[in-house]
Formats: C-alpha cells, sequence, structure tokens
C-alpha cells in the first residue's frame, strides 16, 4: 500500500513498493486524505500497468521473491526456482495477460508426453496455478485437465534384502554405508542423515532389562541439511512437530557406524558426504544391488517401514517412526503394506478359528448322527 508524506515545501510525495521495485513520486494534494486517494489511484494503475507487462518469467519470480518473504523453506524455494528454470520454456517469455488455456494445456501436455512423471508435472501445475491466480486472476483455469494420478503399488520389501544390500556395498566408502544403513535400519532421510551431529547418537549402549536383556541406542533427528536456490546446504527444522523424533535401534548398528568412523566431537557433523553425491553413487552402483527398478537411495526407508510395520506396530507408531505428520498420512503413504498386515492377520485368526472349532463341531456332527439313530 503506498505511503504519503507531506514535504516542506506543501507537496505530498507517495511511495510504492510493487514487485521488488521501489518507486516514489511527488504530487498536489489538498491534505493528507486527497494525498491518500490520489496515492493510491496511482499504485493501482502502476500494478496494472505492470501486470500487462509481466511476462510468466517475471511472474514466477515476483511469486517466488514473496514466498522467500514469507519465510518459505529453502528446498522450497529451490524447487520452485528449478520450476521456473525447466518447467515452463515454451511460455516463460509470453505476458501472462496474452496467456491462454491452450498454452497452459499444451506445456502441461508436452512434458508428461516428454516422460515426466504425472506427479512432477501436477507439482508443476500447481505452482503455475499459484502464480496465475496472483498475477493474473482473470484467466480461467478450470478446464486445464492434467493427466490422472497413477498410483503404483509401494515397496513391500523381502525381509533378506538389508542384509543383501549392506553385503553388496561393503567395499563403498564408509559415509555411503552409513547413509544406506541409517534409510534401512532407521528410516531416516539423505537429508536427515547429512545433519546428524555426534551428539545425536548415543556413545555408549543402553541395557533394556528383560529376559533375556539386550543393547539399544538412540539416535535423535531434530533437522535436516538441504540445499537452498543457490545449492547451499542449509539446516532446517523439520516441517512439522513430529519430525523431531528419537529413534531407539539395536546396538548393532551403533557398533557398525562406530567400526566405519572414529566418533568425533560432539558438534561435528557426523557425514561428511552430501546427499547428492550419495544419490549419484546409488545410482551407479543401484543395478548391482538386489532393489527393484528405479528404487531411490531415499525408498530404502521402506525397508523400516516394513519392518515396523511387520513387528505389530500400530499406524500412529508407524507415523512416529517415520516422522510423519499424521497416521492418516501413514497409512496413504504404506497402505499396501497395512492392507497386507491386515490379510496376515486375517489368516491368522481364521486358523485359529478354525483349530478352536473343528473338533467340537465333529463332536455335535457326530452326536447328532447318534441321536438320529
Amino acid at each position: 500500500m503506498a505511503s504519503v508524506r507531506k514535504l516542506p515545501s506543501g507537496r505530498w510525495m507517495a511511495e510504492t513498493y510493487n514487485h521488488g521495485i521501489r518507486k516514489s513520486w511527488t504530487f498536489e494534494a489538498a491534505d493528507k486524505k486527497e494525498a491518500k486517494k490520489i496515492a493510491a489511484s496511482a499504485e493501482a494503475e502502476d500494478r496494472e500497468q505492470t501486470r500487462r507487462n509481466m511476462t510468466l518469467d517475471d511472474a514466477l519470480a515476483a511469486y517466488i521473491e514473496t514466498c522467500k518473504a514469507q519465510g518459505y523453506s529453502p528446498a522450497t524455494v529451490a524447487e520452485y526456482t528449478s520450476r521456473k528454470r525447466q518447467s515452463y520454456t515454451d511460455i516463460s517469455d509470453k505476458r501472462i495477460d496474452a496467456l491462454t488455456i491452450h498454452d497452459i494445456q499444451a506445456q502441461l501436455d508436452k512434458r508428461i508426453n516428454s516422460g515426466k512423471s504425472v506427479k512432477t508435472v501436477r507439482n508443476d501445475w500447481f505452482l503455475l496455478r499459484a502464480v496465475l491466480a496472483t498475477y493474473a486472476p482473470n484467466i480461467n483455469l478450470s478446464r486445464v485437465r492434467i493427466a490422472k494420478r497413477q498410483s503404483r503399488p509401494k515397496m513391500i520389501l523381502r525381509e533378506a534384502m538389508p542384509a543383501q544390500i549392506m553385503d553388496a556395498v561393503k567395499d563403498a566408502p564408509a559415509d555411503f554405508q552409513i547413509y544406506v544403513a541409517l534409510a534401512m535400519f532407521a528410516g531416516l532421510r539423505p537429508s536427515e542423515a547429512y545433519a546428524l551431529r555426534w551428539r545425536d547418537l548415543s556413545a555408549e549402549p543402553i541395557t533394556v532389562l528383560s529376559d533375556p536383556p539386550y543393547q539399544v541406542g538412540e539416535i535423535s533427528v531434530s533437522s535436516a541439511l538441504v540445499r537452498d536456490e543457490k545449492g547451499i546446504y542449509t539446516r532446517k527444522p523439520p516441517k512439522t512437530e513430529s519430525g523431531k523424533r528419537t529413534q531407539t535401534i539395536a546396538w548393532s548398528l551403533f557398533a557398525f557406524i562406530y567400526a566405519l568412523k572414529s566418533r568425533g566431537k560432539a558438534d561435528d557433523q557426523m557425514l561428511t558426504m552430501k546427499p547428492n553425491s550419495a544419490t549419484k553413487r546409488w545410482g551407479m552402483r543401484r543395478k548391482a544391488l538386489p532393489v527393484p527398478d528405479g528404487m531411490r537411495l531415499y525408498d530404502l526407508r521402506h525397508l523400516y517401514a516394513t519392518a515396523v510395520a511387520n513387528s505389530g506396530a500400530s499406524e500412529e507408531e508407524l507415523a512416529a517412526r517415520m516422522g510423519h505428520s499424521t497416521s492418516a498420512f501413514s497409512h496413504a503413504v504404506y497402505v499396501e503394506l497395512f492392507e497386507e498386515k491386515q490379510r496376515n492377520t486375517n489368516r491368522a485368526l481364521a486358523r485359529a478359528t478354525d483349530s478352536t472349532f473343528a473338533q467340537i463341531t465333529n463332536e455335535i456332527t457326530n452326536e447328532r448322527k447318534i441321536m438320529q439313530q
């Protein structure tokens, strides 16, 4: 909104901030009320002129600057910046007041036909829709259509797979092995693993008194290191409080880590290999590993989720361990896993019921036959 102030000369000066550009001008007015009205009218006209001259690329840049000012995470800003650069190449130079839904539909269809996933193109559309709603609200976007989300079964993986993977990467650098182990046995995202400091890991085993007793350690997850729009890794808190969690893991995982790396100072970062380097290394080794086609380093978390669910944990417990905001989200991500768990429960109950009633039913049947004789 334009601000106005009276100058010593008796004239009025107005200042506006429009899409990152600060402007000021002077004018005559009878009083402050009239000055505000004149400034507001001039500001509205200036914004409309700017909008008419704005290309889609300009609008995307302005929207991203607004997101920065509102405190969006570096990862989100980096993603928007990447989409601005890559996702709208055929229409980025078009003025937004000249854009048609046919232009938009053609761009999105081209992305789909080039092999981009439905999820990627839907995210392209969500950003574009937000930008146009802000800077070109008169465009009717209701007829734009995106290919339907193609759901594919989540990876419910064999119990033997983690041991096979760890054996297959035992010749890799220590940091890479730790990335893999933390994903499969603690459910950590690569960005969460990279953010770990030595103080986040138990230095000594914790003995759990049971029969027989066993030893565990704890991993405290409280942040992630992600790249901003300049590619610089920045520490950030999780999106929700549920992202902060303490994982209790068998001490053998900690013994494995300490065998690979000597424990450093409490505030030292544990891993020096960046997540993008670990991801690239995983991509180079994946074909030789006993994993499904297309499985990412990030997807190794599914192995941990499968183990948690198979242990008898509830959806709420799985959500807490995976750092999901709600159990509903966990259910949506791992719905096939819980359906399989339900089938196993049904089979076990059916067997138990059969064994309980089979003999009783036979006895009743035999008694009826005797009575009928």
